[in-house]
């Protein structure tokens, strides 16, 4: 029980700190009956007590927010609304988890946020962090 504690807690000063030394980056899938559409770029995710928010910036044209993930972290619990911006899809619901992995040997880390939702969308952002 200490060993998660400590997990989490190192995931939650990890996961937002005051200046961010690598940059997130993320995925986009979602299905439809017989190809799959996935996207990608970068990101940047805030957090404040608990609130989390991220603009989800397309590769293609940086200056393109192609989504926003709007919600809150509870633990290691993520559950956000995600609205896909420039399209006439409606914003939905998503939940999924927050970690960060720590292999042996000093080597970097990585953080992710993973959520998914019911209709087959999948999205993942992620970063290098310093060994930890």
């Amino acid at each position: 029980m200490i060993r998660l504690a400590c997990a989490l807690g190192l995931v939650a000063a990890l996961l937002f700190p005051q200046q961010e030394l690598h940059p997130w980056r993320w995925v986009y899938a979602s299905s439809s009956d017989d190809e799959w559409l996935v996207v990608q770029g970068t990101a940047s995710v805030r957090d404040s007590s608990g609130h989390l928010f991220a603009e989800l910036r397309d590769d293609d044209d940086t200056s393109l927010v192609r989504i926003t993930l709007d919600g809150l972290i509870s633990g290691a619990n993520v559950t956000a609304t995600v609205t896909q911006l420039d399209t006439d899809a409606d914003p939905f619901r998503a939940t999924g988890k927050i970690a960060a992995f720590c292999p042996k040997g000093g080597k970097p880390g990585r953080q992710t946020i993973i959520v998914t939702a019911p209709g087959g969308q999948i999205i993942a952002l992620f970063r290098e962090i310093p060994p930890c």
